[in-house]
């Protein structure tokens, strides 16, 4: 298959994206302010929306094995309520004005996403800055993310699959490869 892959890449004439896009489609402008902030805009004329994300530059790698879910754990954390806003205001405070939030955590980044209509965006960037900046983490809060969390996982693991998963039974085909190539985690983390 991979001859047969190869074969066809080579006899096929090149294709390019740009060809299907109108131009400029993807030219975007970028910026560094003097904190530091790294600022991408690209404007798009067809649309009434914008999309404002927040990347921040910490992930799963930034972590050992055993605490790697941690910025997983924190990105809903968020989400929980702020010194002038409870979570159920947050939730609503874009909602009411026609966006979308959302935020997720890959290897390398921990990325907050806001959709919206475009005359609404300086609700976007507030909200982001008061998130960020003033995020109340109780006790209360932790848990509930706790159980977010190991719920999104499969929930709480037995003590007969922590078990099998220490012998190395019932461990998915990731599991099994970070431990043939030695990076494995020795327990589940709850």
């Amino acid at each position: 298959r991979p001859l047969l892959l190869l074969f066809l890449i080579v006899l096929v004439p090149g294709v390019h994206a740009g060809q299907y896009s109108p131009p400029g489609v993807y030219d975007a402008h970028y910026r560094v302010l003097a904190n530091g902030l790294k600022v991408i805009t690209k404007q798009r004329h067809h649309t009434r929306s914008v999309s404002v994300q927040l990347n921040v530059e910490v992930g799963f790698l930034n972590f050992d094995c055993i605490k790697e879910d941690t910025p997983h754990f924190l990105e809903p954390l968020l989400f929980t309520g702020t010194s002038r806003h409870p979570e159920f205001e947050l939730e609503r405070w874009i909602e009411d004005v026609g966006g979308y939030s959302n935020a997720m955590t890959d290897l390398n980044d921990t990325t907050y996403v806001i959709n919206i209509f475009s005359g609404n965006l300086q609700h976007a960037f507030d909200y982001l800055y008061e998130i960020i900046t003033e995020s109340q983490l109780s006790a209360e809060d932790v848990e509930k993310t706790r159980r977010i969390i190991n719920r999104e996982r499969g929930d709480e693991p037995s003590w007969l699959r922590m078990a099998l998963y220490e012998q190395g039974i019932g461990k998915d085909a990731i599991d099994k490869v970070w431990a043939d190539i030695g990076l494995d985690c020795k327990n589940l983390v709850t």
